[in-house]
């Protein structure tokens, strides 16, 4: 028994001994520092973000990416600012499009982008030097750096193109709306399944589209309203139009455009997996928006830009932001590009898409993508204004609903959408 004793004595200081040597060894071991970075919570994207940072942590065992999807929450612009607020915003983000980008920018938390050595380089290697300027905030800064174009197009029902007798979409208004009496069915199959939706995003896809193919540049510019033009009234009376002749529906339906429910509506490439999983065999032509009646033959036929982009906030510690831009930087390499393009099906923003033999491969495997990709350089994303959010609620409200509802002219809605943008912004300072 006094061995035993013995024994346990002897071995109590041992393993204290140990236990030290073995904290001093964890104590001694530097932890490698940590980069936050927060991504659009999407399948094809999780699965591209996540073979990028596995290399980058093999690569770089000093400086390690802590990633994961943005969040749940009501929209992922709220999920960022509580972020802020309480203090627990990543370093890297990404899903950011450039109005939301602009509030960020006001609210001082982003570096901004142009002023980190390479970044010339980086825009002239990936081929944006004109796409850029899009993302220029009137500080004259960069802030984000767009990672994708979503160029909207117009999709059509080859099916009934054949049955039309035509060979190619209609170009212009009154080509497509001298096609509703063939094809329209009150109630059951519409000119344009574009119904109307109250969320303010949803003026990206009706309003500023057909806007922009019209000839208009700017939703917002030099802080205030700047669609109050021909382009601007064209563009609302053709939606006027299809709505009040009930071409459109007016509200939510439950209608596919792929069993039949219209002749065109409005598309962003993210539906090209959607529909060839869900609706095999299933047969479209792909088009830039209609545009006025005699705009010119050879002119290109801008659209809205469906785009987000990365930012670098600048709660990162100082020393750590070399190693941060570092990865932003191989995040836009041409190999990881080409590897976005292939697994996200949607194109980066580059304006060699078409000419670059690196993405041959990908639109060889994907033909539906090639116009999308065409549109990358004609596509005009939101404008940089920190209340983006704010003027298109006051727009759907004061304008369009109003005027897809008849309730308002088309030119008495544009000019209040107009004064009441004009005085929220003013009182905005």
């Amino acid at each position: 028994m006094k061995n035993r004793y013995r024994m346990l004595a002897f071995g109590i200081p041992v393993l204290l001994i140990l236990s030290i040597l073995s904290s001093a060894l964890v104590i001694g071991r530097e932890k490698p520092a940590e980069l936050v970075f927060w991504t659009a919570p999407n399948k094809f994207q999780n699965r591209y973000n996540k073979e990028i940072v596995d290399t980058w942590n093999r690569e770089n065992p000093d400086i390690k990416i802590k990633w994961t999807p943005i969040p749940q929450g009501e929209s992922s612009e709220e999920v960022i600012f509580a972020a802020i607020a309480s203090g627990t915003a990543p370093n890297l983000l990404t899903n950011v499009f450039s109005g939301f980008a602009e509030t960020l920018a006001k609210d001082k938390v982003l570096i901004p982008l142009d002023t980190l050595p390479g970044f010339e380089e980086l825009i002239k290697e990936r081929d944006m030097v004109d796409i850029i300027e899009y993302y220029r905030s009137p500080d004259g800064h960069i802030y984000v750096i767009p990672i994708y174009t979503n160029a909207m197009l117009w999709r059509y029902n080859k099916e009934l193109l054949d049955e039309l007798g035509l060979d190619k979409p209609p170009r212009t208004y009154d080509e497509l709306l001298s096609l509703a009496d063939k094809v329209v069915v009150p109630h059951k199959r519409w000119l344009v399944l574009r119904p109307y939706a109250s969320g303010w995003w949803e003026r990206w896809f009706d309003f500023m589209t057909i806007y922009y193919a019209a000839g208009g540049k700017h939703f917002l510019k030099d802080g205030k309203a700047a669609f109050n033009n021909d382009a601007g009234i064209t563009a609302a009376k053709f939606w006027q139009t299809l709505y009040k002749n009930g071409y459109a529906p007016p509200g939510i339906v439950k209608a596919r455009f792929e069993t039949g429910n219209a002749l065109c509506h409005e598309m962003g490439p993210w539906l090209i997996p959607d529909t060839a999983k869900y609706f095999p065999g299933f047969e479209y032509v792909l088009s830039p928006p209609p545009v006025p009646d005699g705009y010119p033959e050879n002119s290109p036929i801008y659209t809205f830009s469906d785009s987000k982009g990365i930012v670098l906030l600048a709660n990162t510690p100082e020393e750590m932001i070399p190693k941060a831009w570092k990865f932003v930087k191989e995040r836009f390499s041409l190999a990881n590009d080409v590897k976005w393009f292939e697994i996200t099906g949607m194109p980066p923003s580059r304006g060699d898409l078409l000419a670059n033999p690196a993405f041959a491969n990908v639109l060889s495997k994907q033909p539906e993508i090639r116009e999308f990709a065409r549109g990358v350089p004609y596509a005009l994303p939101p404008p940089m204004n920190p209340y983006v959010i704010e003027t298109q609620k006051i727009f759907t409200d004061v304008c369009w609903e109003p005027l897809v509802y008849g309730r308002k002219t088309v030119e008495q809605a544009i000019k209040d959408g107009e004064i009441a943008i004009n005085e929220f912004l003013a009182s905005q300072g």
